[in-house]
């Protein structure tokens, strides 16, 4: 909805969450499985954001009806980031071609998150994405 609200100038940010406030909110027991459960659920962006007529039901509220999402307002999927907050984190982005976001209070310092980011990037041959997106975000508190 909001690529289609801003005309394709929309770039999307996920992450697994694995703070106090995430866990309570969704009433997860186990913050250990958030992990596999994010890495499931992320790998589907391609499919819904590519002409597909649908995504995999398995990650789409796992029910047994097909899902029809919104296909992006422009061509292909917009930018895709991901929170980080340790340095395994940023090579998993550069792996899978995802921008990475982190603050100044992160593990990784600023030049580290850079390298470590883009290591990844160089082993990446599948981006999640329709391109790969190689930048490092860090914000301020």
């Amino acid at each position: 909805m909001m690529d289609h609200l801003t005309n394709n100038r929309f770039e999307w940010g996920t992450g697994r969450g694995a703070g106090s406030h995430e866990m309570a909110s969704f009433n997860i027991l186990d913050k250990n499985s958030t992990k596999p459960e994010w890495n499931e659920v992320v790998q589907e962006v391609r499919a819904c954001g590519s002409s597909a007529t649908t995504c995999s039901r398995r990650a789409l509220h796992r029910t047994d009806t097909p899902q029809h999402p919104p296909k992006p307002y422009g061509k292909g999927h917009p930018p895709i980031w991901v929170a980080c907050g340790n340095p395994g984190t940023f090579t998993t982005a550069g792996e899978m071609g995802i921008g990475a976001i982190a603050s100044t209070s992160s593990r990784c310092s600023r030049s580290r998150a850079g390298s470590t980011l883009q290591g990844g990037v160089a082993a990446c041959t599948n981006p999640i994405g329709q391109f790969k997106n190689d930048n490092v975000m860090i914000t301020n508190a």
